[in-house]
């Protein structure tokens, strides 16, 4: 295919030779060496370059300690793909999950920050741990938060999600479809869209409980 393409350009540059026979002569010399400059390329295998990727959390995001435990509690770190036994003084970053057996639970703190009581069956990812935008993914299970120093915290659980600052306590029945909220000490807020796609808000008063229910999208103070 080159050698027809030189061919072409030759027979095009012809009618000069007899004008400027030098004009042939540096046109034939630049084609030629360019024409086995590109066979050389074509003739190079392409080896792709192998990359190290390492994904890390934001270096803004806080870090939490698992500072007690009680009885099967297992850490999904961000990175991993299943769960494993977890241990005190285990570092918790943006990513990680946490999960506890039967009769079994886990506190985790955030210095300054938070303190969460992860009760026994419970599933929760730290899905952001960045300053002023903590939130967490309440799979199931029940879970104690606590602010600290009027810092707020989301919560995702079903299809809603609470926002809150104080202490409040948030049951997620799997089973049922409900996720119940209790606020404690504080303010809690929460929000779901109810079947129409309506975005509703409710404000919990402290020491009532609010009952999120999944299939019917509604809520029920106590």
């Amino acid at each position: 295919m080159l050698a027809r393409w030189f061919i072409i350009i030759i027979q095009d540059v012809e009618k000069f030779a007899h004008y400027n026979p030098f004009f042939t002569l540096g046109v034939f010399t630049v084609l030629t060496v360019r024409y086995f400059q590109v066979k050389k390329i074509k003739e190079k295998p392409f080896i792709p370059r192998t990359l190290d990727i390492t994904l890390t959390p934001p270096a803004a995001s806080r870090q939490g300690t698992i500072i007690e435990i009680s009885g099967d509690v297992k850490l999904q770190p961000f990175d991993k793909d299943s769960f494993s036994a977890a241990s005190t003084s285990a570092k918790i970053v943006l990513g990680d999950a946490i999960l506890t057996g039967y009769q079994s639970s886990a506190l985790v703190s955030f210095t300054n920050y938070a303190d969460l009581k992860v009760g026994a069956e419970t599933e929760l990812v730290f899905s952001n741990l960045t300053p002023n935008q903590f939130l967490f993914w309440q799979k199931s299970g029940t879970v104690s938060y606590k602010a600290s120093g009027g810092e707020k915290l989301a919560v995702r659980s079903l299809n809603s999600l609470v926002s809150l600052s104080g202490e409040a306590k948030i049951t997620t029945d799997i089973y049922s479809g409900t996720v119940s909220t209790t606020d404690l000490q504080g303010s809690a807020v929460i929000g779901y869209e109810d079947k129409d796609n309506n975005t509703k808000v409710y404000n919990l008063s402290q020491d009532k409980k609010a009952v999120y229910d999944n299939s019917s999208k509604t809520v029920e103070i106590r």
